[in-house]
């Protein structure tokens, strides 16, 4: 992440610039300390069971200055070669003028790097040839001058919005009823909330437009990125105040096939910690499952069974050559791994390299390592692991 802003020169500029640097080199900061300015303070009162009662906002909004300006744009040009996307958030303090955007906008342009906006300005005209506009509803009122009161009327305000700036997309937030996407040649897709339970909506729109940007610059659809950003908003309004949703959590809450059972070691290393922390049982079983039979559905049903998480270790191909001969594997590594990944009560898939998987094991720590009844009387690789921190191995019986 490369944030690009302005702070005043008082104590709560070095808060904001103290709390970034905890998270050097992961975010780069390109902060302009400014004299005649003041930074923003949101102050939240809140009430019993967190409710949210009032907010003070302490701040001097004035447009910036030439030199200011000019600042903003150099830094916006020398990091934008680092970018897959920009994303301007206009919470109208005076930093994003008309001019700075359409500024960045045409470096963006230059660069073929797509632009998505998180619009509070009522005056539309400002935001002209962003890829991507994300009024909230109450938003996308003001910028109609009309009020808004079903879906129909909310689709025409937003393809008008859509057609008028030469955006490719008008992306609507609508609170607890979900978000709705609107294309520029008038299709629109409705994606309900998910949702349980609206804990606290502070923070949601940021989240939105943050994960639709983690799915537009990893090369997902546009519909999947919005699917992504909806799962995320979901997860938000159930936390109290500006809570972080990660996408471990995303991934363990919803399963979505967005989010790939077919994982990494560090992707496992990213997901260990969250499972841990809800106290998900950990299952892991290994095999190289070249000809998928009923056997292996019922052993891996069995086994999914004995916990909340089950992790299949998979024999990649030179493997597998070393283990059984140069005629095996049949069927490939991506073909194997695809074909477990169809199975529901299949969570993860991992491969590894090794003639065993002890060094997996190693890592994950499975809580029950699972083997089929044929390794009865026999060493189960990996036992001594898992038994060393009071973890189990489970067989499961032979389906006849």
């Amino acid at each position: 992440v490369n944030i690009v802003s302005i702070i005043g020169t008082d104590k709560e500029g070095k808060t904001i610039k103290s709390l970034l640097d905890e998270y050097h080199p992961t975010i780069k900061i390109n902060l302009i300390k400014s004299i005649t300015r003041k930074t923003a303070i949101k102050t939240r009162i809140i009430g019993q069971g967190n409710q949210q009662i009032i907010r003070i906002d302490e701040e001097k909004i004035n447009e910036l200055s030439d030199k200011e300006s000019g600042q903003i744009l150099r830094l916006v040009k020398n990091n934008i070669n680092d970018c897959d996307l920009v994303i301007l958030s206009d919470y109208l303090k005076g930093i994003l003028s008309a001019h700075i955007i359409e500024s960045i906008i045409k470096i963006a342009k230059m660069k073929n790097i797509k632009v998505i906006v998180d619009a509070k300005d009522s005056d539309v005209r400002k935001y002209k040839n962003v890829f991507l506009l994300k009024p909230n509803l109450k938003e996308l009122s003001a910028m109609a001058e009309k009020p808004l009161n079903d879906e129909e009327a909310i689709i025409n305000a937003a393809h008008k919005i859509c057609s008028e700036n030469h955006s490719e997309y008008v992306l609507v937030t609508c609170g607890d009823k979900g978000m709705i996407l609107i294309k520029a040649n008038g299709e629109s897709i409705t994606y309900r909330s998910k949702a349980k339970e609206v804990y606290d909506v502070t923070g949601t729109g940021d989240t939105v437009i943050a994960y639709l940007a983690i799915g537009l610059a990893n090369d997902f659809e546009i519909e999947d990125a919005v699917i992504l950003a909806n799962d995320a908003a979901g997860l938000k309004v159930s936390k109290f105040g500006t809570s972080p949703v990660s996408l471990s959590e995303i991934r363990l809450a919803t399963g979505n096939q967005l989010y790939n059972k077919i994982i990494t070691l560090d992707d496992i290393r990213d997901i260990l910690p969250d499972m841990r922390a809800r106290g998900y049982k950990i299952i892991f079983t290994n095999g190289c499952f070249d000809i998928l039979h009923l056997g292996h559905i019922h052993y891996l049903n069995k086994a999914a069974q004995l916990g909340n998480i089950l992790i299949v270790g998979i024999n990649d191909d030179d493997s597998i050559r070393r283990i059984k001969g140069v005629t095996r594997p049949i069927n490939t590594i991506n073909d194997r791994m695809q074909i477990l990944s169809a199975l529901e009560c299949v969570n993860y898939i991992i491969q590894f390299k090794e003639d065993d998987p002890s060094n997996l094991i190693s890592e994950i720590r499975p809580d029950v390592l699972v083997k089929g009844a044929d390794y009865k009387n026999k060493f189960v690789v990996g036992t001594d692991i898992v038994e060393s921190y009071g973890g189990v191995v489970q067989l499961i019986d032979y389906l006849d």
